[in-house]
């Protein structure tokens, strides 16, 4: 077990697509993992051990209230800059829910949520406030929660990274967007 801390900036950015009549710039709201870099669409990877205490700070340059939630981690714990750790729990304005955990507001500088990876597995992160504009707008990424046996997926002296071959009982599918093809790694469903 280690004591993992990453950050995450909430930024605006623009993705360049291709267009009819040339490159059109996309805005787009994503995570960066430090304060100098730009976002990244989909945020950056997390990639932790079983059985790791991970916290995680959020900050926010985007001009609304935004927070993380962790679907498939439990007993997730948030603190706010002027707080104490509290379990996470729905915001309300008027009756109605605004976040699925506590915000950060514009006037706060961050607030960090704090939880264990439990079980191995490739776990989303995701704005838990409006998820239906900020995680449309790009504001998610991916938690890799390696089990604890599992050697490194670095190689030893280089920094560079394995491709992991795709187990068996997963087949590759081809989807293709503007002529533009992609190969995804997609579980098959027995008898299927």
């Amino acid at each position: 077990m280690a004591f993992v801390f990453r950050s995450l900036w909430a930024k605006t950015g623009a993705i360049s697509l291709p267009g009819p009549t040339g490159t059109v710039q996309v805005p787009f709201w994503g995570f960066s993992g430090s304060e100098q870099d730009n976002p990244i669409f989909p945020g950056p990877v997390l990639e932790v051990r079983e059985g790791d205490i991970i916290t995680v700070t959020l900050r926010s340059e985007i001009p609304f209230p935004t927070s993380l939630i962790f679907p498939g981690q439990a007993g997730v714990l948030v603190r706010r800059e002027t707080g104490v750790w509290k379990r996470v729990s729905p915001e309300y304005a008027g009756g109605l829910m605004t976040s699925f955990t506590d915000s950060l507001a514009a006037e706060e500088a961050w607030v960090r949520y704090l939880f264990r990876a439990a079980r191995p597995g490739v776990f989303l992160y995701e704005s838990g406030t409006r998820p239906d504009c900020q995680v449309q707008m790009g504001l998610y990424g991916v938690i890799i929660v390696r089990p604890r046996d599992l050697p490194s997926p670095e190689t030893p002296g280089t920094g560079a990274r394995t491709v992991p071959v795709p187990p068996a009982g997963l087949t590759s599918r081809r989807y293709s967007y503007s002529g533009k093809s992609t190969e995804l790694c997609t579980n098959r469903l027995p008898g299927a």
